[in-house]
């Protein structure tokens, strides 16, 4: 595994987008054991290997938005604005042309 540092754009994006393909995987097997787990409503800790895992019923609260009067979604007094930025990655088409501005071509330049 290269350091990000001397890596160019591509490939960057390239691997960004396979760990990202990887995640979802990892997220999906998550998911069907948590709800294996939940299904079986264990009632003591389950211990295997060096790991335990625990089922835990809780609750929370949330605001309805839908049921907050107009006046308050209108007042930007009640709200809070946070910037961010996302990287967002897809897998391409096989056989899609390869759409890579002057910017990557730049950065490959620059790292010659």
């Amino acid at each position: 595994m290269l350091p990000v540092e001397d890596m160019t754009l591509p490939l960057i994006a390239e691997e960004l987008g396979a760990l990202r393909e990887e995640i979802r995987l990892l997220k999906a097997r998550e998911a069907d054991l948590r709800e294996a787990i939940v299904r079986a409503r264990p009632n003591n800790p389950l211990r295997a290997g060096g790991y335990e895992v625990a089922l835990h019923l809780g609750q929370s609260r949330r605001l309805d938005r839908d049921s907050l009067p107009a006046e308050i979604l209108g007042d930007p007094r009640y709200w809070v604005t946070t910037k961010t930025a996302t990287v967002l990655c897809r897998r391409r088409r096989a056989g899609s042309q390869d759409d890579a501005g002057g910017a990557d071509q730049a950065s490959q330049k620059d790292r010659a």
